[in-house]
């Protein structure tokens, strides 16, 4: 579980502000921190898969990133469940984006039981 949550981490580093970009192109600073955060996000995971390299100390970085990750995406899908009925930034219908949203979730979750509770290559 671990390898999986580090591998899954690099994705994000990488994946993450470069869909954001996409998703939000047109309208990025009509609501900056909803952009921000996910490019800041990125960052996190970047340094989180980095230092999942070094033993324990490592495995705490990558566990708190991934409980940063968690707690993001808990308001973003709160918040996209109550603008459900609205169209998202991207072009897609809110229940598609609240479905997307709700993956993103599963796999904080996985990546942060992975982090804390996965055996690390020693």
């Amino acid at each position: 579980m671990f390898t999986f949550a580090r591998t899954l981490a690099w994705f994000a580093a990488f994946a993450l502000p470069i869909v954001e970009t996409w998703r939000r192109w047109g309208a990025l600073w009509v609501q900056p921190v909803a952009y921000l955060d996910d490019v800041v996000m990125g960052a996190l995971f970047l340094v989180g898969a980095v230092m999942s390299t070094r033993g324990e100390f490592g495995r705490r970085w990558l566990a708190a990133v991934y409980g940063c990750a968690t707690c993001l995406n808990v308001l973003s899908l709160v918040g996209s469940i109550e603008r459900i009925s609205e169209q998202d930034p991207s072009g897609v219908t809110g229940a598609t984006a609240v479905v997307v949203k709700s993956v993103m979730m599963a796999l904080a979750i996985a990546g942060l039981v992975g982090a804390v509770g996965g055996k690390s290559e020693r």
